[in-house]
């Protein structure tokens, strides 16, 4: 089986890919309320992001423990702000 557990830092000229942040979380929110991101990844566009937001920053903040997946966030080298998130999720199958 593959381990995922350690998350690497890859830095690109334009990106960087590495491990969530706390101060991610104002970027997560304008990602996870934005129509096309929503449309785009099939994400359930009925949701409240203030209703659920504990939960789902709480979700972020657990993103380093996991072996079993990487979740890394896009960060733009320009602005050094998030842009996105990158995930690799191994099939338990």
């Amino acid at each position: 089986m593959i381990d995922l557990g350690h998350k690497p830092v890859l830095e690109g000229e334009k990106v960087i890919l590495r491990p969530f942040k706390e101060e991610d979380f104002p970027y997560i929110k304008e990602c996870l309320t934005d129509y096309e991101v929503l449309k785009l990844t099939g994400s359930d566009m009925d949701f409240d992001f203030e209703e659920e937001a504990e939960i789902i920053l709480d979700w972020y903040r657990t993103r380093h423990t996991q072996t079993d997946r990487l979740d890394l966030a896009i960060v733009d080298q320009s602005q050094g702000i998030l842009v996105g998130e990158a995930v690799i999720n191994l099939n338990k199958s």
